[in-house]
């Protein structure tokens, strides 16, 4: 669990950061892809009794083409998938 939480860390930092994919000229070509893990866990209660549990996860995807047509408007074409 330990190393999942560190890779959500370093993954969250490093989409933190300017990709600076226009270098200051916003026309152009964006090619993006995306890719992400989740977990949920929930316990289930009735009159303040554990009554059952639930755990699921799984992997999120996108994919991302389209450009810059100005530097005000970028057009994407977007797709995501959930497994």
């Amino acid at each position: 669990m330990n190393a999942l939480k560190s890779f959500a860390l370093a993954a969250g930092l490093v989409a933190a950061t300017p990709a600076l994919a226009f270098d200051d000229n916003r026309q152009g070509f964006i090619l993006g892809l995306g890719i992400g893990l989740h977990n949920i866990n929930s316990d289930f209660f009735v009159n303040g009794t554990k009554t059952g549990s639930q755990s699921e996860g799984g992997i999120a995807t996108s994919f991302k083409i389209g450009g810059g047509v100005t530097d005000q408007l970028a057009l994407l074409c977007a797709e995501c998938l959930l497994v």
